[in-house]
């Protein structure tokens, strides 16, 4: 079963580079990128084995999250993306970051 998470974890995030890849050529928009951050993110954790990995996922998803968020804030500036698109980054961000809290917490 192990061997099975790892796999599709492994693929879930080649997809994600890829979609991401597409973004920012302006080929999928950012509601692309947040799903794949999310399916990515939602394997991982079925496969997590600790609460201390859990964490580390969280802080993971958190981070590429905030990564994210500043990618599109720059191509706002330029005008390569709409504003909107920064907006949804932001939400995903702050999803992201309440959901580490929680696994801190233990909710």
């Amino acid at each position: 079963l192990h061997k099975l998470y790892s796999e599709r974890k492994s693929l879930l995030q080649e997809i994600l580079e890829s979609i991401r890849t597409s973004y920012e050529r302006g080929q999928v928009g950012i509601e692309s990128v947040v799903l794949a951050e999310q399916e990515l993110l939602a394997a991982s954790l079925e496969g997590a084995m600790s609460k201390a990995e859990r964490i580390q996922i969280r802080q993971s998803q958190w981070k590429v999250a905030a990564d994210l968020e500043k990618r599109v804030e720059i191509l706002v500036q330029t005008g390569a993306t709409p504003v909107n698109d920064l907006r949804v980054a932001t939400v995903q961000r702050l999803n992201a970051e309440i959901a580490l809290l929680r696994e801190e917490a233990g909710d």
